[in-house]
């Protein structure tokens, strides 16, 4: 019922954005019978409200997930999951914003890594979710850098998403990741607080934990280990 009317105005005005006829100033005609006959809508005021409508519906989708969480719990596929290639796509998929907002990537996870024992889509929203958080609560011109690493005992990897931004007021690390916590300096049209709190549910479900370092105006490090796939004996 909430997704219904959004979608549906989004894709109404898709379909005008590659009919491709719009792009012309704003302009009316004169008034017959209190009626106004044509209005033309600049392209650039019609992909404002496309973007518009796909963060209402990305904070919509986040409450559905939220809500099915509570309910049932994180659902796993675990699979051998490589991480350098599901973080080189989850980087792809974010390249536009982040050369927008002018980020410095340092992809330091190294494709000689075993593979994790997880879900494959749910560790990407992990990441997804992380790299966002990153983005949103930055200035521009900031270094994001994404590592994995095996841990001494080679049973599980720690993954950390770090970047050098405005950092996080020690007082409120321990809430990052509760249900509805958003941080002081977001807008409210950047999100819900659900974000962090996925985050956690989901590496909880593979069996590991998560956790933040962070300094005010010298950045954030979020962390949270994995358990590695053991290979099946033939």
């Amino acid at each position: 019922d909430l997704r219904s009317p959004v979608a549906g105005m989004e894709n109404v005005i898709k379909n005008l954005l590659k009919s491709r006829r719009i792009d012309v100033p704003i302009q009316s005609g004169p008034e017959q019978n209190g009626l106004v006959p044509n209005v033309m809508i600049p392209v650039s005021t019609l992909e404002r409200i496309t973007d518009g409508c796909d963060r209402q519906l990305r904070m919509i989708d986040s409450m559905l997930n939220t809500h099915a969480i509570e309910r049932l719990g994180v659902e796993l596929q675990c699979q051998p999951v490589l991480l350098d290639s599901l973080i080189s796509d989850v980087l792809t998929d974010w390249q536009l914003e982040l050369s927008a907002s002018r980020v410095t990537v340092i992809n330091e996870v190294e494709p000689t890594l075993p593979p994790v024992d997880g879900d494959y889509y749910q560790l990407w929203r992990v990441f997804d979710n992380l790299i966002s958080n990153a983005i949103k609560y930055s200035p521009p011109d900031f270094t994001l850098t994404v590592c994995a690493k095996l841990q001494p005992d080679s049973r599980q990897m720690i993954c950390t998403i770090q970047d050098d931004g405005s950092g996080i007021d020690i007082d409120l690390e321990g809430d990052l990741f509760e249900l509805y916590h958003r941080g002081e300096t977001v807008k409210p049209s950047q999100g819900l607080g659900l974000g962090l709190y996925i985050c956690r549910r989901i590496v909880e479900a593979h069996n590991g934990c998560i956790g933040v370092n962070s300094k005010l105006k010298k950045g954030t490090t979020v962390w949270f280990t994995l358990p590695v796939s053991v290979p099946t004996s033939t």
